[in-house]
């Protein structure tokens, strides 16, 4: 039987499965690269955090919006999606700094939405057909079930966190291994699609009341 590993990181939450063993990871707000001093990522006078009930907690928040200087935004259903990386390019020595923000701009004070933990999903797909990023570093979500209030006027961030699955007796294990037990993202060289999708509904049936987010853009490491 294959031996498979998943791996779950939030904040300050991590969520482990290997074949019945949990595991328990954390990370705190990670700093930005030297070139790139215009993305400051600790907390300033406008940031606060915020517990959204689960898996959702210590999430930052501020009165406004921190842009990359690779940035791509959407909107739908009365909310604005923002997937943001410090820079295009990077090396393979490059810690690649990647968040999403998202806010509500309706008409109520606060809405309520539904979905597992997380509801921002990042996903990393591409590189060099050595590794297997399309399946290791996936959208992956705990199948539970939570509703959690998003304010009106508030920018909710969201950092990227390391999270993914891969077979533990493949030759790329020991890879993968290091990869996930390494805090900071940094990859091998390739392009790489990283996504974003807004993985929440407006009601209990989650599938049928999705908001429809989803959004993506290219770096390259080189």
């Amino acid at each position: 039987m294959k031996n498979v590993l998943l791996i779950f990181a939030l904040s300050i939450f991590a969520f482990t499965l290997f074949t019945g063993c949990g595991d328990l990871f954390s990370r705190d707000i990670y700093d930005a690269p030297d070139d790139s001093p215009a993305i400051n990522l600790h907390l300033t006078q406008d940031e606060k955090r915020v517990d959204l009930g689960c898996c959702v907690n210590n999430i930052l928040i501020r009165d406004t919006a921190l842009i990359g200087n690779n940035s791509i935004s959407v909107t739908a259903n009365d909310f604005i999606m923002t997937l943001n990386s410090d820079k295009n390019f990077y090396s393979p020595t490059d810690i690649i700094n990647i968040w999403g923000t998202l806010e509500y701009i309706g008409d109520k004070n606060a809405i309520e939405i539904w979905s597992g933990c997380p509801f921002m999903q990042f996903s990393i797909s591409g590189g060099f057909d050595e590794y297997d990023f399309n399946s290791a570093l996936g959208g992956f979500q705990v199948d539970v079930l939570v509703s959690s209030t998003i304010e009106k006027g508030k920018v909710y961030h969201f950092e990227y966190i390391k999270s993914g699955g891969w077979d533990g007796d493949s030759p790329e294990a020991a890879f993968w291994t290091n990869f996930f037990n390494e805090k900071d993202l940094m990859l091998p060289k390739g392009e790489y699609t990283i996504t974003l999708t807004g993985a929440f509904g407006f009601t209990e049936n989650v599938v049928k009341s999705d908001v429809g987010l989803k959004t993506e853009f290219i770096i390259t490491v080189s």
